[in-house]
């Protein structure tokens, strides 16, 4: 007599996944970042960018290869990207940002869009619930090399881990 075949845990979760695919299937594919062009429109002094954090799927091997839903930054409109869009300037530049988190059920909260030097005390952190929009506005003094990024699971940047591991992006100060 042949005993019953169990499921058991895998064969559950590869139901719940498969159930899960059609949802994930339809978000926009990440777009991997070359960090040649600048997000935002530059006038004078002023650096303007609205940015975004979104659903997407993720192909960090290759085009053709598995995939992995994440929370990514994109300029408004445009594909999400790994990393984020590329905040560029020369020193003295004022940027004024709009933040969208555009994900249904996580506050966003996002750290580094900041003036550098930084001043004392400020952390530049800024909290943003689902589906609403933050404008941040900040000066960039000092020439160098510093990054901006989130979380959605209110971990520090080295602990992040699963959806919002990659949710990061570069400033860059001429």
């Amino acid at each position: 007599m042949r005993r019953p075949i169990s499921l058991g845990v895998i064969g559950v979760s590869l139901l719940v996944l498969a159930s899960a695919a059609p949802h994930w299937k339809d978000l926009p594919r990440i777009r991997t970042h070359d960090n040649e062009r600048p997000a935002g429109t530059l006038i004078g002094h002023v650096l303007r960018v609205h940015l975004e954090a979104r659903n997407a799927l993720w192909f960090p091997h290759a085009d053709d290869g598995p995939s992995a839903p994440m929370v990514a930054f994109a300029e408004a409109g445009k594909t999400p990207q790994i990393p984020g869009p590329i905040i560029r300037v020369p020193a003295g530049t004022v940027v004024i940002a709009s933040v969208t988190n555009s994900l249904p059920d996580s506050t966003l909260t996002v750290y580094g869009l900041v003036s550098r030097p930084a001043p004392r005390g400020d952390s530049g952190v800024v909290k943003i619930p689902p589906g609403e929009t933050r404008e941040v506005s900040f000066q960039l003094d000092a020439a160098g090399e510093y990054y901006y990024w989130a979380t959605t699971m209110g971990r520090r940047f080295a602990y992040r881990t699963r959806e919002d591991s990659q949710l990061s992006g570069a400033i860059i100060v001429d």
